[in-house]
C-alpha cells in the first residue's frame, strides 16, 4: 500500500485554510457585532455559513 502524498498534501492544505478562513470570517462578523456595524457581521456569518454548507456538500457527495 502506498500513500499519494501530492494529493495528502493538496487535500491537508485546503482543509487548513478552509479552517483558518471560516475562524477568521467568524471572528471578524463578532467583532463587527460588537461595534454596530450589522451588515458586516451578517455578510461574514453568511460566507462563514456558506463555506460550512459548501463542505459538508462535498463531504456527502
Amino acid at each position: 500500500m502506498t500513500i499519494n502524498w501530492a494529493a495528502f498534501g493538496s487535500v491537508f492544505l485546503v482543509s487548513v485554510l478552509a479552517t483558518l478562513l471560516v475562524t477568521v470570517l467568524f471572528a471578524v462578523g463578532v467583532v463587527a457585532k460588537g461595534r454596530g456595524k450589522l451588515v458586516v457581521a451578517y455578510g461574514s456569518f453568511a460566507v462563514c455559513g456558506a463555506v460550512t454548507l459548501l463542505g459538508i456538500a462535498v463531504i456527502l457527495a
